[in-house]
């Protein structure tokens, strides 16, 4: 299963599925899923990981330290009802196909490579997405940087020649 493209997809729901499988966007910075996470675990991944599932609601921060980098007990629960929630095996282990970290609560799919029931290859691109956060840059010389200051207002010229507050 793959998304469509527009879709928005939030932290602790399925990016994709592969062989029914739901392969999860959860919230991380530090490391990506390079190794499967289960009871004793310790380091940044599991750091991410724990922070990810007191953010879902699956533990509370009195329970589950989401600043531990230790897969303990609170661990191993917290990651139970999380895999309940999403309808797969309750192992308590984390497989190292199970999530993928990205530093976004939530994306926009904007491109999708690949196709629905065709295989998939180590690196291949399923799809490509981007932030739902609204950015706007602006190129300016530095004679004009004291001009202007963040929280000013402005005017953005679209593409379509249309302007927006």
């Amino acid at each position: 299963m793959l998304p469509a493209v527009g879709d928005v997809i939030g932290q602790g729901k399925p990016l994709y599925r592969i062989d029914g499988e739901p392969v999860v966007l959860l919230r991380g910075n530090d490391v990506p899923v390079y190794r499967a996470l289960s009871w004793g675990s310790e380091g940044a991944d599991v750091r991410q990981l724990n922070a990810a599932l007191v953010a879902l609601g699956h533990a509370s921060a009195e329970d589950l330290d989401p600043a531990s980098a230790y897969f303990g007990r609170q661990t191993y629960y917290a990651l139970q009802r999380f895999q309940e929630a999403l309808g797969v095996e309750e192992t308590g282990e984390l497989a190292v196909d199970q999530v993928i970290f990205l530093p976004i609560d939530e994306l926009r799919v904007t491109k999708v490579d690949g196709t629905a029931g065709a295989s998939a290859g180590p690196g291949q691109v399923l799809l490509t997405a981007s932030s739902t956060a609204r950015e706007v840059t602006v190129e300016l010389s530095a004679s004009q940087q004291t001009q202007v200051a963040e929280g000013d207002d402005v005017t953005i010229s679209l593409p379509n020649n249309r302007q927006t507050p």
